[in-house]
């Protein structure tokens, strides 16, 4: 600091070999005192004190988003756009951020764009068509079940070495 704005300069001009001396002693009586040392204590505390308000902040907002995503999860999706129109606002709501956590990429207006209930009800209208155009339906798939014979097979651990020994005899 005393390059900024030239104490040092000052000192050298003006202060005599006791003023020198004056300012010396009460330096070292400000080091003694431990001020700066507790100043440097109360910032580390204080340091810790952030950094533990960060992380509850943090551990906050993640359980907000799991509960979110729990609550998500527990909703079904709606079957059909005639069911549309006998939701409540908050069902709305639901089915559309259901929709956009299955699909991100339709086009939902974020929640203050939403408007009231009609309005609404024509976004989801509209994100239901497009999530049902862009998901394929599933297919009914055949998977053949396998059928073996269970009295030719024997799977017993004490067969396996029952027929090792068979063989070992057989050799002789």
């Amino acid at each position: 600091m005393f390059k900024w704005n030239d104490t040092q300069d000052f000192m050298d001009a003006v202060f005599t070999p006791l003023d020198h001396t004056f300012i010396m002693q009460k330096a070292w009586e400000v080091d003694a005192s431990g001020l700066e040392k507790k100043q440097r204590e109360e910032q580390v505390v204080y340091d810790l004190q952030v950094v533990e308000e960060k992380c509850q902040k943090v551990s906050a907002r993640k359980e907000k988003v799991n509960a979110q995503q729990r609550h998500l999860e527990s909703l079904e999706l709606i079957t059909s756009t005639e069911k549309i129109g006998g939701l409540c606002i908050v069902d709305l709501d639901d089915q559309l951020d259901l929709l956009q956590a299955l699909k991100a990429d339709l086009e939902i207006p974020k929640k203050s764009k939403h408007g009231n209930k009609p309005k609404k009800q024509g976004h989801l209208t509209k994100a239901y068509k497009q999530y049902i155009q862009d998901v394929p339906a599933p297919r009914a798939t055949h998977i053949p079940s396998l059928h073996t014979s269970s009295a030719n097979v024997d799977v017993t651990v004490s067969a396996f070495y029952e027929d090792d020994d068979e063989d070992e005899v057989d050799e002789s």
